[in-house]
């Protein structure tokens, strides 16, 4: 005990040098306390401030609102946010003081031992252990350690707790905090949140705490590696992890989570130091788990985002609060699993790990090293029997299910729908994106039977209804309807009908993801980070910023406007290529004349994918990726398939393509050249269109 007893003081010394020493003036009104802090659930602490000011304006006695209608209350704390919720909780609040009191107050309470004063106000509904916290710190100056998303993030970087949520380390420090440094303490480390040690980037720079901060150390330690990778031969060591796991690509899919479970048993489950969102669907889970990720870190959590396949570096696929991993991290990791895989291959129970299966385990063990909140991680292939469906997520996502990989998960929609639900857990709420009715059939069926609340999105066909549902999700779930308002070069704006759902209102939203198909995606993501949002609380202010910061490499990414626009799309089945040319469409069909560089898997059938792409084209430029999953269609086909449809082209070797398609943009005076068909193909030219300092800096 006198261990953290000597750490938390020099924290507290530490903290009080870079911000100075902090006084305790409590002002006695605990009622109001409670109030406002209730107010400040899922926004910021100015917006806060101004909804308790109108509220203070429209009712000068807490004996005057507890008399008030809900509907009035609600009206006037409407710029808060979550308007209803709150209104319904400062009544029920009210309510419950003066049943149990005889009188709103909470005059007394101070004279009880802490603890129990502290657990009478967790009694009281919407009253939370941050809420209690600081009704008795700041409103009566009884020494209870408040704990909020910055002072939860401190803490765990700091190595104090390993906790995933503030009230856990709520608990964990509440006993341990000395009382004379509570308030000084706690002021400090939320501003040191807030001003120093950001989510996404800290500046340990200046930091004097990071001589003895974990997370620090961490990331020091990672700098050296990669200045020692550097100046050693390291690229030679990443060379070889990354021909390593080339070699356990010759294993391909294998169905089974056992060589997976063994890894990370024998890891000591990194994967259960952090909680998860998981992502499946057919097109638009990576787009959508980018969009759940950056929302998240923009309201302050340390986030894992976990997708692929990767355009450029391997690496791309694991990143910490928007950065990817480094090439030396990621090949010592490697090494450090390599024993394991040799250790499973040799166990005939288990048998070798696939490339993908090592590569998930590695992450796993990365996202615990930094301290993770809640990690974002997107299914490989299919869901049932993908390497990540060993999680224990806190919420679950399925977005549109359409026809691919069919030689895997089944030859109908409803068979890649089941496989897809396979991450379906017990009592772990699900959101699915608008889907056909047979995927959407099945969907309903697998949450069911798993007792787990389905949420479903929905396009809105015509004017919004108003909602009969009240805010919350219950156990049947519930429908979160959305609209498409426009989608032009910089943004799709969509309006998402939340009534159903913790925030009670519609918001509208400018996605930085662009594409019709963006709005459906955009939707699914809100919805998602309403599931989580008792554990992990997202302000109005967060939602809209980090929707609109929100970006996906090669999904109709527009690298370049003038003198004709660019743009670079992994669209690769047919479900993808409906979206790109809805989207081209709305967006770029109208600069014409229009090439198209485009080059194919030889596992997805042409004509389909020709009679899509082509109304969206006046001249192709057809190639092939150096490296596909299942081999690249022969260029020669599609030209010939195009130009049986009345659309010319000519094929080029890859290495020849960009050169080509440019050449073509000069000899008809193109006004657009949209670059597609295959992930990989995007991946591999990429770099011809876009700067390596930009490469880097993309989300």
């Amino acid at each position: 005990m006198r261990q953290i007893d000597e750490k938390l003081e020099q924290i507290d010394r530490d903290l009080a040098a870079m911000y100075g020493r902090k006084v305790p003036a409590p002002h006695g009104d605990a009622v109001g306390e409670m109030i406002h802090i209730i107010l400040t659930q899922n926004t910021s602490d100015a917006n806060s401030d101004r909804t308790f000011a109108a509220l203070r304006a429209a009712y000068s006695t807490w004996e005057q609102l507890a008399e008030a209608n809900v509907d009035d209350v609600e009206q006037a704390i409407r710029m808060g946010g979550l308007a209803r919720i709150k209104a319904a909780r400062i009544l029920e609040a009210l309510a419950r003081l003066r049943a149990e009191r005889g009188a709103i107050t909470l005059v007394g309470i101070e004279r009880l031992p802490k603890m129990e004063a502290f657990e009478q106000l967790t009694e009281i509904d919407g009253v939370g252990p941050k809420t209690a916290a600081c009704v008795l710190l700041f409103a009566l100056g009884v020494p209870v350690f408040p704990v909020d998303t910055h002072v939860h993030r401190v803490a765990n970087r700091l190595g104090l707790v390993r906790t995933k949520s503030p009230a856990a380390t709520q608990a964990a420090l509440m006993p341990v905090v000395p009382e004379e440094i509570t308030y000084q303490l706690h002021m400090n480390m939320v501003e040191h949140g807030r001003r120093t040690c950001k989510a996404a980037r800290p500046r340990c720079e200046r930091c004097l705490l990071a001589s003895y901060c974990l997370a620090a150390q961490a990331a020091d330690a990672e700098r050296n590696a990669d200045r020692v990778a550097d100046s050693t031969g390291g690229a030679a060591v990443a060379a070889a992890a990354m021909e390593y796991l080339a070699s356990l690509a010759r294993f391909g899919v294998k169905p089974g989570l056992e060589r997976t479970a063994a890894l990370l048993e024998w890891m000591r489950h990194p994967e259960r130091r952090m909680a998860h969102i998981h992502v499946a669907g057919t097109n638009g889970k990576g787009s959508t788990a980018v969009m759940i990720e950056r929302v998240l870190r923009q309201a302050g959590y340390r986030t894992g985002l976990y997708t692929s396949p990767h355009l450029q570096r391997y690496t791309e696929r694991i990143r910490v609060c928007g950065e990817e991993i480094s090439a030396a991290r990621f090949a010592e990791l490697i090494h450090e699993v390599k024993p394991l895989v040799a250790r499973a291959a040799a166990d005939p129970g288990v048998g070798e790990p696939t490339e993908f299966e090592v590569a998930t385990a590695a992450c796993f063990s990365y996202f615990a090293e930094r301290n993770v909140d809640v990690a974002v991680v997107e299914v490989g292939l299919g869901g049932r029997y993908d390497a990540t469906n060993l999680v224990s997520p806190i919420a679950c996502v399925i977005t549109h299910v359409g026809m691919d990989h069919m030689d895997r998960l089944g030859n109908t929609l409803g068979e890649i729908a089941a496989d897809k639900s396979g991450i379906i857990k017990p009592g772990v709420p699900v959101v699915t994106s608008p889907q056909e009715p047979e995927a959407a059939e099945v969907i309903a069926a697998a949450a069911a039977a798993a007792g787990a609340p389905l949420v479903r999105v929905e396009q809105l066909a015509g004017p919004p209804a108003a909602s009969a549902q009240s805010p919350g999700l219950s156990a049947a779930g519930a429908r979160v309807p959305f609209e498409l308002i426009d989608v032009g070069v910089d943004s799709t704006r969509v309006r998402v009908d939340l009534t159903s759902m913790p925030r009670g209102k519609a918001v509208e939203l400018g996605c930085g993801l662009i594409g019709v198909h963006q709005a459906a995606n955009c939707a699914t993501a809100v919805a998602a980070l309403e599931l989580v949002s008792d554990a992990f609380p997202v302000s109005d202010a967060e939602l809209t910023a980090g929707i609109a910061l929100a970006r996906n490499a090669g999904r109709f990414e527009i690298v370049q406007t003038e003198p004709y626009i660019i743009v670079l799309d992994g669209a690769h089945n047919p479900d993808g290529a409906q979206a790109l040319a809805a989207t081209m469409g709305a967006v770029i069909d109208r600069e014409r004349p229009r090439v198209m560089l485009l080059g194919l898997s030889r596992d997805k059938n042409l004509d389909e994918m020709v009679g899509i792409l082509a109304p969206h084209a006046d001249l192709v430029i057809a190639t092939a990726a150096a490296h596909t999953r299942s081999g690249a269609r022969d260029p020669g086909e599609i030209v010939a398939a195009m130009a049986a449809v009345g659309v010319p082209g000519r094929s080029v070797p890859a290495e020849e393509a960009v050169a080509a398609a440019r050449a073509a943009v000069e000899e008809i005076g193109a006004r657009s050249l949209v670059v597609t068909g295959s992930l990989y193909l995007v991946g591999q030219l990429r770099a011809e269109f876009v700067s390596p300092a930009a490469a880097e800096g993309s989300e």
